[in-house]
């Protein structure tokens, strides 16, 4: 992807003790190596591919880290007020409850639409700028 091109172009990698941090929690979810390997198989994946992914997600997250600043992205209490006040006007039936008691729900919400439209908007600048060939197999029918 583009944004693994860029990644590497920037020289991230994602270290082994990453990677294995990362399996090892991804293991803990599960009560038995048993159910573990049954995930796995339902998702069609072999441990392998589960590493190669990992370190993939681990290798883009520190990218767009390092190039948009994801951490630091916050919500201002406007935003919020804001949010809160769509999310309550769309609630048909139930009692919307008190922003007080749901402000760091609405604000973590906040933050991460935040952060993707900052993605989606940093990845459409890195296709406007790539030079992209779509390489299509086509075949002729035999006669």
């Amino acid at each position: 992807t583009l944004l693994e091109q860029a990644a590497q172009k920037a020289g991230i990698i994602a270290s082994s003790t990453e990677i294995d941090a990362r399996l090892a929690s991804t293991k803990a979810q599960f009560s038995t190596q048993a159910e573990y390997d049954k995930a796995l198989t339902t998702q069609g994946m072999t441990e392998v591919e589960l590493r190669t992914q990992i370190s993939r997600n681990l290798v883009i997250n520190s990218y767009l880290d390092q190039q948009l600043h994801l951490a630091s992205t916050t919500a201002t209490s406007a935003e919020i007020q804001s949010a809160y006040k769509q999310i309550a006007s769309q609630q048909t039936g139930t009692t919307t409850p008190p922003l007080s008691q749901v402000r760091d729900q609405v604000a973590q919400m906040v933050v991460q639409q935040k952060q993707q439209t900052s993605v989606n908007a940093y990845v459409t600048q890195l296709r406007s700028g790539a030079n992209i060939q779509i390489l299509i197999a086509t075949s002729t029918p035999a006669v």
